[in-house]
């Protein structure tokens, strides 16, 4: 499906989320995008590929997000992709304390308020419900305000509950992390009560919901899209981008013509003059191990006082993730893969069960670091110069790194880029 285009050209560069974002919100209204992607493949740090060892296709990041997230939904409406989204049908999250083998369920319900958290079973261990009232701390806290400082009072229910939740969201150590922007997630999550923080995976695959719909969608509507076309500078003239260097080649920016560059920090520094990125990187280290048996059953379960984090069970793939992995921490991968393996098979009840084919993938700089100072150096969107925008889950979107972020700031640059061109 071929259609009309109208204007001048908008060069978007990067093909992450925030440029697919950017690119489809744009094609939608019929603008002419010319997209470019420095590797062989769109979808940045959210894309799946077929793992030989383990001959299965696997995420390159294990990824959970919720029902309430707007950027998100309204992405996947556009792309027609939301029926592959999976999660259950209330806002549950069972947890496992590896060293006490203790579970319990932290269950918010599926309606406008969380009534189940008044009842003992659906609440973490030792904690009551006005120990959950805590998250009004968050939901008010300043920029310069920690996780832990704010909540690490309540030893119980921040073991239990906020550390797992701060790191999962975060990806940076809670006496670090920001709590406004731990605040920010929760205020969206609950604004619609339990029915918007409902769970959420992409069942068939990160590709299969946000990557190749996207690329579908670009190409039905004539969006020329290029791939091994690194950005190596920017050229400056008249206060605005003139030209750029893809892969060796002068693209001449006419006057009328935008540029949205929707790049990691550290490729989008060395061609922005002035302009601060943070500076400051956590790592995650994710882990797919191939079961004994397919289950029809989803599994996403926090892990507390083991090595993982959390385990998620699509079909017969259990997965795991270390979540904010510093450059100063040191894992032997080999050795790592039996301990998260027995993680795994404590968590699902399948001990003296032998490891078979399974892969672990280290992303050393898999988002920013989420301390206030290093948040601080969040750009805007908008640039001082007029032609230029800027997309990532590491500008400064009021969220964290996370896919909401990334999809919610490809948005905004088109939406910035559409009022400069009206």
């Amino acid at each position: 499906m071929k259609r009309p285009v109208k204007g001048e050209n908008i060069h978007v560069i990067g093909a992450g989320l925030a440029g697919l974002s950017a690119a489809t919100a744009l094609a939608e209204q019929g603008r002419r995008v010319l997209l470019y992607e420095a590797s062989p493949q769109a979808g940045g740090r959210c894309r799946s590929y077929l793992d030989t060892v383990m001959n299965r296709y696997i995420d390159n990041g294990n990824h959970l997000f919720l029902s309430g997230n707007r950027a998100i939904n309204t992405y996947v409406a556009r792309l027609g992709s939301g029926g592959m989204i999976t999660g259950p049908n209330r806002a549950c999250f069972p947890f496992m304390d590896r060293e006490s083998s203790r579970r319990w369920v932290v269950d918010a319900g599926a309606g406008r308020l969380p009534w189940p958290l008044l009842q003992a079973e659906n609440r973490s261990p030792d904690s009551t419900i006005l120990d959950f009232l805590a998250v009004r701390r968050l939901l008010t806290a300043r920029n310069e305000d920690t996780v832990a400082a704010l909540m690490a009072d309540n030893k119980a229910l921040y073991n239990a509950l906020w550390e797992p939740l701060a790191v999962a969201i975060l990806n940076t150590p809670p006496d670090e992390a920001s709590a406004a922007l731990l605040g920010a997630v929760l205020r969206q999550a609950f604004r619609g009560g339990a029915k918007t923080c409902l769970p959420r995976l992409a069942g068939s695959g990160l590709s299969e919901v946000f990557v190749n719909p996207a690329l579908k969608y670009l190409r039905d509507r004539g969006t020329s899209i290029g791939f091994n076309e690194r950005l190596n500078a920017m050229e400056f003239e008249g206060g605005r981008v003139s030209s750029l260097t893809i892969s060796g080649k002068c693209v001449p920016i006419p006057v009328d013509e935008q540029v949205i560059l929707a790049v990691p920090p550290w490729s989008a520094s060395p061609v922005l003059p002035g302009v601060s990125v943070p500076a400051r990187h956590c790592g995650i280290i994710n882990g797919h191990f191939v079961l004994p048996r397919k289950t029809d059953k989803l599994t996403i379960m926090g892990l507390i006082n083991g090595d993982a984090h959390w385990i998620f069970v699509r079909g017969d793939v259990a997965s795991v993730t270390i979540s904010a992995v510093s450059d100063r921490d040191e894992y032997r991968l080999d050795e790592l893969a039996h301990r998260l393996w027995g993680d795994i098979c404590v968590a699902l009840n399948m001990e003296n069960t032998l490891m078979g084919a399974h892969r672990i993938i280290s992303e050393k700089r898999a988002t920013i670091s989420h301390d206030p100072e290093n948040c601080a150096l969040r750009p805007q969107a908008r640039t001082a110069w007029p032609n230029l925008t800027l997309a990532g889950d590491w500008t400064d979107t009021g969220l964290p790194a996370t896919i909401e972020g990334a999809v919610q700031s490809g948005a905004t640059a088109a939406t910035l880029v559409s009022g400069a061109l009206t």
